[in-house]
């Protein structure tokens, strides 16, 4: 009853924000704004800002209406005053006039703030026209699942501390190793509470192939032999060189709407978990001694 009256309040949703170009405001000195947006020319870095914008704690399809013939301009969010928002990079490519990203609001703010970033070389200009922040379900979904999650786990503990059910190891040695490798996965996943994606080798295209993954399955490919959101949309064959199978369930949680810093994060934990159990089972079956297993495992 109370997940269910959860969800019917984060299934509420308000409506859509216009960010007209009169909500758009020079950073820079080069910037100037009139009735069509901001305009920079020959300039590189920090340009323009949105005007505050108030947004309650929920998910968002962030859309940014640009026009643009120098490099790839990028925009953000003001981290500073939204420390835990999590949104997707997003580049501002010349050859397309809008870009869309996801926003993932943890906590409300009243100051947030859209960053518009540029790199124009000489007699190259970028136009930033106007943008739409559109509210999504994918908040009260992923709020549904993690608490019917959470509720299935407490059930079952319940069940074991009241003898209901009985526990799937029966010694005391067994449990006692069985914490042992609970403990080494808990600590290894630690990196993975932190706010942020700690660097990592190909972090960049491990994450975009769970975007394009996600956008394979979403065109109706399966399995995705061709990632049609890498190299602007473009498409790239990442499956001829890489197995993308374990990157599936990242995939999926994507559509079901979590982040993609949630899903890579979940896509890490279960790998780690997995290393976890294999390594203690084959230094255990190598060395017939739970002891050189558990140091091994370490």
């Amino acid at each position: 009853m109370v997940l269910a009256l959860r969800f019917v309040g984060d299934f509420r949703t308000g409506g859509m924000i216009d960010i007209t170009p009169d909500l758009i405001i020079p950073y820079a000195e080069e910037c100037t704004n009139d009735d069509r947006g901001a305009r920079v020319e020959n300039f590189t870095g920090l340009f323009a800002t949105t005007r505050w914008i108030d947004l309650p704690r929920g998910s968002y399809q962030v859309c940014i209406n640009y026009v643009n013939d120098g490099e790839d301009g990028e925009v953000s969010f003001l981290d500073e005053i939204m420390p835990t928002a999590q949104y997707d990079a997003a580049k501002l490519p010349a050859e397309r006039t809008r870009t869309v990203f996801s926003l993932w609001m943890p906590y409300g703010c009243e100051t947030a703030q859209l960053q518009f970033t540029a790199d124009c070389g000489k007699n190259q200009v970028i136009y930033i026209t106007g943008a739409q922040i559109v509210p999504t379900h994918a908040w009260a979904y992923v709020r549904l699942l993690t608490g019917l999650v959470f509720c299935a786990v407490l059930d079952w503990v319940i069940l074991l501390l009241t003898r209901r059910v009985k526990f799937p190891i029966h010694t005391l040695r067994g449990r006692y190793i069985a914490m042992a490798l609970v403990g080494i996965g808990v600590f290894a996943c630690l990196p993975l509470g932190l706010g942020y994606l700690t660097y990592g080798h190909d972090l960049s295209i491990h994450l975009s192939r769970i975007e394009g993954l996600k956008a394979g399955l979403l065109a109706g490919q399966f399995p995705v032999r061709m990632d049609p959101a890498i190299i602007n949309e473009k498409g790239y064959p990442f499956s001829l060189m890489y197995s993308d199978v374990f990157l599936y369930p990242a995939a999926v949680l994507r559509i079901l709407g979590f982040s993609l810093q949630t899903s890579y994060k979940v896509y890490v934990a279960s790998i780690t978990a997995a290393t976890v159990g294999i390594t203690f089972y084959a230094l255990r079956k190598m060395f017939r001694s739970d002891c050189a297993a558990l140091l091994g495992t370490v």
